[in-house]
C-alpha cells in the first residue's frame, strides 16, 4: 500500500510541476536517462569494467551473437501436431467470429471497476456507468462502428 501511495504521490507531483518544459521536467529526463544508461558490468574473471567504450563493445558483441542466427520458431510446423493437443469444435470456431452485440458492449464496460483511472477523454468507467440509460446507445453503436 505504501508502494501504491509514493506512485500516486508521484503521478501528482508530475502534474502538478512536469508538464510545462520547466526545470522539474528537464531535471526527471535527465535523472531517467542517467538511470537507464549502463555504464559498467563484471566480466568472467570478476572484473568491474566502466570504460565506456569497452561497455559498449561487450554489449555489443554479446547481442551480436544473438542477432542474425536462423530461428527455429520460423521453421516449417509439422501439421500432424495440430491434431494431437485439443482442437476446437466447429461451433466453437463459430463463437470466436461472430459480432459482438451492444450487450456484449454494456457488459465488458461495466467489468471495469469504478475506480480505474481516467481515460484519454477524461471520463472514467463510472461516468459511462451512472449514464448509460442516456449515451448507452449511441456509446454502444461508435464502440461497434470501430469492430
Amino acid at each position: 500500500m505504501y508502494e501504491s501511495f509514493l506512485r500516486q504521490k508521484r503521478k501528482i507531483n508530475w502534474l502538478r510541476f512536469g508538464d510545462e518544459n520547466t526545470a522539474y521536467f528537464h531535471a526527471s529526463l535527465k535523472q531517467r536517462r542517467i538511470s537507464n544508461l549502463i555504464t559498467s558490468y563484471m566480466n568472467d574473471e570478476g572484473q568491474i569494467i566502466d570504460n565506456y567504450a569497452e561497455v559498449v563493445e561487450h554489449f555489443y558483441n554479446h547481442f551480436k551473437g544473438f542477432l542474425g542466427k536462423s530461428s527455429t520458431a520460423t521453421s516449417q510446423v509439422d501439421q500432424d501436431y495440430f491434431q494431437k493437443g485439443p482442437v476446437l469444435t466447429l461451433e466453437q470456431q463459430l463463437d470466436l467470429i461472430k459480432p459482438f452485440t451492444k450487450k456484449d458492449v454494456k457488459k465488458s464496460l461495466f467489468s471495469i471497476p469504478s475506480i480505474k483511472s481516467l481515460g484519454p477523454d477524461g471520463y472514467g468507467s463510472r461516468f459511462y456507468k451512472a449514464l448509460w440509460k442516456d449515451i448507452g446507445e449511441e456509446i454502444s453503436e461508435a464502440i461497434l462502428l470501430v469492430f
